[in-house]
C-alpha cells in the first residue's frame, strides 16, 4: 500500500526559447492529490492569447509532502493556420 501523495503543478509560457525560470505568464496551476504509485497526466493548456512565434512551455511540480519541486521545460512554437 502506497502513502497519499499531494502536489501542486503550475505551466508558465515564456516568450523565445531560452526564457529563465523567473519569465513567463501562469497559464495554469492544479492541486493534485492521489494514492498511485505513477500517473501520466496529460493536459490542455488554453494559449489563444499568444500571438505566433517561439515561446518556452516551463512546468512546475511541487511535492507538497516533501516541500520539492522539480522544473523542466521545452520549447515549441505557435503557428496559425
Amino acid at each position: 500500500m502506497y502513502g497519499k501523495t499531494a502536489y501542486t503543478v503550475r505551466y508558465f509560457v515564456a516568450e523565445g526559447d531560452s526564457a529563465s525560470e523567473d519569465e513567463g505568464t501562469l497559464v495554469k496551476e492544479e492541486e493534485v492529490e492521489g494514492v498511485e504509485e505513477f500517473a501520466a497526466e496529460f493536459e490542455l493548456l488554453e494559449l489563444d492569447d499568444f500571438d505566433d512565434d517561439t515561446y518556452t512551455l516551463r512546468i512546475e511540480v511541487t511535492d507538497r509532502k516533501r516541500v520539492h519541486t522539480l522544473k523542466r521545460s521545452r520549447t515549441f512554437v505557435i503557428e496559425s493556420e
